[in-house]
């Protein structure tokens, strides 16, 4: 499961960094805290859906 994460994390990271979003226009858009967000972005916390 943990290699699910990291592809996930990484898509996550490429596709903000191709929009141009940072990562706290994220994060507010999701209602979560940027260190929450970045945390899932480097695969340090789980994604759940």
């Amino acid at each position: 499961m943990e290699n699910y994460n990291k592809v996930i994390a990484q898509k996550l990271r490429k596709v903000r960094e191709i929009k141009g979003f940072s990562q706290e226009s994220v994060a507010l858009a999701s209602e979560l805290s940027q260190r929450q967000y970045q945390r899932i972005e480097t695969g340090e916390s789980d994604l759940t859906l």
